[in-house]
């Protein structure tokens, strides 16, 4: 009688640790099938310019061609102290990057240009957007006063919504305050 008062407690510690530990189970367990959800197809860079393939206006822009935000090539950058702060008019350091780049712009005659006025994040965007319109035409204007056809130029403005520094210091900004011309290809 004694051993078997003994045994029911050490029995039932027994299974409680196996209950515990996993090997028996109150409750059976049933696997669940889980379906993957497939991977989203990545956008390619064919070019390798940084611009995704279904955002690229340029696609098959050569290695190495810095481009702009729809993968089309710029041609020159007109940057920092070509454009004074709230002007359009292009400075004499402006004119003369301007001049050194017409013998290319006229050896490549069949190519039309995007010329893309930019400013710094002064002003409202509103007002920015027509001060991106007015340095952008002001650069046309030197270069069809230099022989450029104007169907091959179109003016364009992104005002603010393109830095290529920060507009937190005054150098920053001044280097926003410029037109890119960019090559859109062949009529």
């Amino acid at each position: 009688m004694k051993f078997s008062v003994l045994i029911k407690p050490l029995i039932l510690i027994a299974v409680a640790g196996f209950v515990l530990t996993g090997c028996i189970s109150a409750k059976p367990q049933v696997e669940q099938a889980v379906e993957a959800t497939p991977a989203p197809e990545p956008v390619g860079d064919s070019d390798g310019d940084g611009v995704p393939d279904d955002q690229d206006a340029c696609p098959g822009t050569p290695p190495g061609v810095k481009v702009d935000a729809k993968g089309c090539e710029i041609i020159l950058s007109l940057s920092g102290v070509n454009f004074e702060f709230d002007s359009s008019k292009l400075t004499a350091q402006g004119e003369e990057t301007l001049k050194g780049v017409l013998g290319l712009i006229n050896e490549n005659s069949t190519k039309k240009l995007e010329l893309a006025g930019h400013t710094d994040s002064v002003g409202t965007d509103a007002y920015n957007m027509g001060l991106g319109e007015r340095r952008a035409n002001s650069v046309k204007s030197f270069l069809m006063d230099h022989g450029v056809d104007a169907a091959r130029m179109t003016a364009r403005s992104y005002g603010e919504s393109q830095p290529v520094e920060s507009n937190d210091t005054s150098e920053g900004r001044a280097a926003n305050r410029r037109v890119d011309i960019i090559d859109l290809g062949s009529k």
